[in-house]
């Protein structure tokens, strides 16, 4: 069987599986016992069936693979986009609260004078508000609709852009730029930056957090040399406890007199126990300088970079960036399948022990083996039951035939002796 195929019968069962587990913790019996527990065990229930339909809508080639950028407000997050999306489009500056909306970039090939589709979406199914607009009016575009994405207007969703991008990791992939997101927010310690304080960060914060489930890919942005107590707060209290980050530290060009990349490296995992395998350092201005070079404008900026990265002390990151992400999003190997949905079947089974010590019985999920047994043992005794149907179908058939023969021969015989 295809490891694609299996992994969707897999879901499949899961699907199943929980659906009767949700039904379970709605009795009465469970919820009038232990209510509090009910209640969380279908929040963390759901969140498990959000995560495998994510992954189904993603094996079934509904969607793209989404690369999301998370981060405290000022780490370069934009300005580290604009590189792997090959375009200066997203907004940069030096205050905090700059993007204030989720903002998801993709690929779509257009030629037309105005290729870029800007769309503001929103909730409570309103009208979304679309614009097209040339390659170098889509940031003035997007920093309108910033300014929209407001506290009082509340009701913003996302930011979509599509267009053609030229990243140099791939086109087959959605980039989510995301709102600087700053965990219990201390304006006090914003200050310290240097920067002006224009937003509620919790609004900013909230936004930010609610894209993370939807994303497979997460990579968490530091800044060299900047105040680190609000990135560890955020890094250990939303980030690594559920996800597997690529951390990428921007600004490398504040780095220290002869200061090695494995240096900046090794003091950042001193202070966010960051894996040296998951993390890299590199410069995105640098990086900016090159995409934003007018010769460069019509030229295959994805060769270019390429070039450039391999020769550059400051951009070298940008290379094993790039491995590090085809790796996590290489979802067609099966190694990577399997692993993914033993993983969703474990936590299923770890949340069904946990309800047993709560004296909740839940559903066993059966694996793929179970189930063919099962089918085959449904098919059997359907075979039998067949059989044995039409074995007494046919005895009663056979019963009415004797019953009819033998008095058809009666008649007979005492027609015959009466009119012999």
């Amino acid at each position: 069987m295809h490891a694609i195929e299996r992994a969707l019968k897999r879901l499949d069962i899961l699907f199943h599986t929980a659906n009767a587990a949700l039904a379970q913790l709605e009795l009465p019996v469970h919820n009038e016992k232990n209510p509090e527990y009910c209640k969380y065990a279908q929040l963390y229930l759901i969140g498990m069936w959000n995560d495998w339909v994510k992954y189904h809508s993603l094996l079934t080639g509904k969607r793209n693979l989404i690369v999301g950028v998370f981060g405290c407000p000022s780490r370069g997050k934009s300005s580290f986009l604009n590189v792997l999306l090959g375009l200066d489009i997203l907004p940069t500056d030096n205050f905090i609260g700059t993007t204030k909306a989720g903002t998801a970039i993709s690929y779509q090939d257009s030629k037309s004078d105005e290729p870029f589709a800007i769309t503001m979406i929103y909730e409570k199914n309103a009208e979304p508000e679309k614009k097209n607009r040339p390659v170098d009016s889509v940031k003035k575009q997007v920093e309108v609709f910033y300014k929209k994405s407001n506290l009082t207007d509340s009701c913003i969703d996302k930011i979509e852009i599509k267009g053609p991008i030229r990243s140099f990791i791939g086109n087959n992939i959605t980039f989510v730029d995301t709102p600087g997101a700053v965990p219990n927010s201390n304006n006090d310690e914003l200050d310290e930056e240097k920067n002006t304080i224009l937003c509620d960060m919790d609004i900013y914060t909230e936004r930010a957090l609610s894209i993370l489930p939807s994303v497979d890919v997460i990579i968490f942005c530091t800044k060299h040399g900047g105040t680190v107590s609000t990135d560890i707060e955020l890094y250990n209290k939303k980030i690594i406890i559920k996800y597997d980050p690529i951390n990428v530290i921007t600004h490398s060009h504040n780095r220290e007199d002869g200061q090695t990349n494995e240096a900046i490296i090794k003091k950042a995992q001193d202070k966010y126990d960051f894996m040296p395998d998951n993390t890299v350092v590199l410069d995105s201005k640098k990086a900016l300088l090159i995409i934003n070079d007018k010769k460069n404008k019509k030229r295959d900026i994805a060769k270019i970079l390429n070039k450039k990265f391999k020769k550059d002390h400051d951009l070298e990151g940008f290379i094993k960036l790039r491995e590090m992400v085809l790796k996590k999003i290489n979802y067609k190997d099966p190694v990577v399948i399997t692993e993914r949905i033993t993983g969703f079947e474990e936590s299923y089974r770890s949340l069904a022990e946990n309800a047993a010590e709560n004296e909740i019985k839940l559903p066993k999920l059966p694996t793929l083996s179970e189930i063919k047994a099962e089918k085959k043992e449904i098919a059997i005794n359907n075979f039998r039951d067949f059989f044995v149907g039409l074995f007494k179908i046919s005895w009663k058939i056979i019963k009415w035939i004797l019953i009819v023969g033998i008095s058809i021969a009666i008649i007979l015989v005492v027609l015959a002796l009466i009119f012999g």
